[in-house]
């Protein structure tokens, strides 16, 4: 969490929202000092059948005009003017979801939840929902109907894996018959990435904290960045206000 911050603070610093699905009261009353606005999660969304419903929710939940939402196991390495100019244009800023299309990404129940043939979502990219960034107003209706899917992703996913990218992916070609532009892959990398991407986003390696990993002298870097951090109030509503 520190070096997920700190990465923020140092490379993009904007007001910041962490919602709290688990925090330990040291990790939160570190954030409220460095005035980071810390929101609880209705219970429905922490049971486990909810999983998917939680990222279109905290969009929708967002008091920013401009939100990029990254989880918490990303790092931004570089300030990235790109993703706010597009966002304040009024684009759905996401990335792609490596080689996969979104046909891989669902299975039937899904397509067929959203009014969509299996089949047609052969070929289209799939985008990752991990980092995505948008204007809430503008894109309600895309969010809302990828809650829907994430709330009713239990029931209607169908046997086989664990598709994490059915309900957003599959969402917006309902409502767009196509999918969205991805970013370039300069961009944002996942976990294959190397600590010297030149990757403006990158989504930590699940060993980036082992002592032995290449990532490590990077995460130290940005947990650095958040102890220096300048201890503040926490954000208030009229201050994320004036910020949008």
């Amino acid at each position: 969490m520190k070096a997920f911050v700190g990465s923020v603070f140092a490379n993009w610093p904007r007001p910041v929202i962490v919602y709290d699905l688990g925090l330990k009261g040291d990790q939160k009353a570190a954030l409220l000092e460095r005035g980071v606005r810390v929101c609880g999660v209705p219970p429905h969304l922490m049971r486990r059948q909810a999983l998917f419903a939680r990222r279109p929710w905290f969009l929708l939940a967002s008091t920013f005009r401009y939100t990029l939402f990254l989880d918490a196991t990303c790092l931004v390495l570089r300030p990235i003017p790109e993703v706010e100019e597009a966002v304040r244009n009024g684009e759905l800023s996401v990335c792609g979801d490596g080689e996969h299309d979104v046909a891989s990404r669902c299975s039937p129940g899904i397509a067929a939840f959203y009014g969509v043939p299996h089949e047609e979502l052969k070929g289209i990219p799939a985008f990752d929902e991990g980092v995505i960034g948008l204007s809430p107003d503008k894109h309600a209706c895309f969010l809302s109907r990828w809650y829907e899917g994430g709330m009713a992703y239990h029931k209607i996913r169908g046997d086989g894996a664990f598709r994490d990218r059915g309900p957003a992916n599959v969402a917006w070609y309902s409502l767009h018959k196509a999918p969205p532009a991805l970013r370039p892959q300069d961009l944002y990398n996942n976990a294959s990435a190397a600590p010297d991407s030149d990757a403006a986003i990158v989504r930590l390696p699940p060993s980036a904290c082992d002592a032995s990993s290449e990532w490590r002298p990077v995460v130290e870097r940005f947990e650095k960045a958040f102890d220096m951090s300048p201890t503040t109030p926490q954000t208030t509503e009229k201050e994320i206000r004036s910020a949008n």
